[in-house]
């Protein structure tokens, strides 16, 4: 029997790739085989992740990388480029999300936003995903939040962006899905983070989150995670275009 070449594994990016739901998605990829280049502009952070991913046998590239400027997402993508990887599964995880006054978002932090919260992921979707499509294989899973239907009076922006982030990954699953390639977002609710940390702190106020959650509990960041690691498998290449709430129902 001859045995033909075996193909390379498959290629992650996951952007805000450091810490929270980002790094789960990294670690869940990196469990079911797949190569991860992680993208964040927290060095420290992003360092004890490509030493852990280490040393549990995944092969990573760890690239310091602020996704609100296109120059250090052009330099990443460079990187794999040199590295001889096709990037396969795009995650855009990164986001910030500034409590402000609905009426009083300075234009510093609405650029700032903007930048990170979309328009990074129109840039790694034009650049990515034309090579998924010659190939005929390709996961495009942003990663939205359930504040796009019902967002907090201090998150205005950030709900409005995540919306559009969405809107944008339906009209590419109709118009741009090839083969085997798919658009997808997951939808976080309350899920305990080192972003959240500060908000959940105050037991009052962690309550009243729990109390709107039917199952009764935060989520924490691998609930997300092992969504995102079904929808790259081949049980999932029939879904294209969904939006999967992963809140415990919060949203109810």
């Amino acid at each position: 029997m001859s045995g033909g070449a075996v193909p390379p594994p498959r290629t992650a990016l996951v952007t805000g790739a450091a810490q929270g739901i980002g790094r789960a998605i990294c670690e869940a990829l990196g469990r079911n085989g797949l190569r991860i280049v992680a993208l964040d502009k927290d060095s420290a952070a992003l360092r004890t992740l490509a030493n852990d991913l280490a040393d549990q046998g995944v092969d990573a590239l760890p690239v310091d990388a602020d996704v609100s400027e296109a120059e250090a997402i052009d330099a990443a993508l460079a990187a794999v480029a040199q590295r001889g990887w096709d990037i396969d599964v795009l995650v855009p995880c990164a986001a910030i999300d500034p409590r402000e006054d609905p009426l009083c978002i300075a234009r510093s932090s609405a650029q700032q936003q903007f930048a990170v919260n979309l328009q990074a992921t129109l840039q790694l979707v034009a650049a990515l995903v034309p090579g998924m499509q010659a190939r005929q294989y390709g996961r495009v899973i942003a990663i939205g939040s359930v504040q796009e239907e019902r967002p907090r009076r201090d998150n205005l922006l950030y709900a409005a962006l995540k919306a559009a982030q969405t809107h944008a990954m339906r009209s590419w699953a109709r118009d741009c899905a090839r083969g085997d390639v798919t658009f997808n977002v997951v939808r976080p609710g309350a899920i305990e983070t080192r972003r959240n940390r500060d908000v959940l702190a105050d037991p009052a106020y962690r309550q009243s989150v729990v109390d709107r959650i039917p199952l009764g509990r935060l989520g924490q960041p691998h609930d997300c995670a092992g969504v995102v690691a079904w929808l790259c498998t081949d049980a999932a290449s029939y879904v294209n275009g969904a939006v999967i709430d992963v809140d415990g129902g919060m949203r109810l």
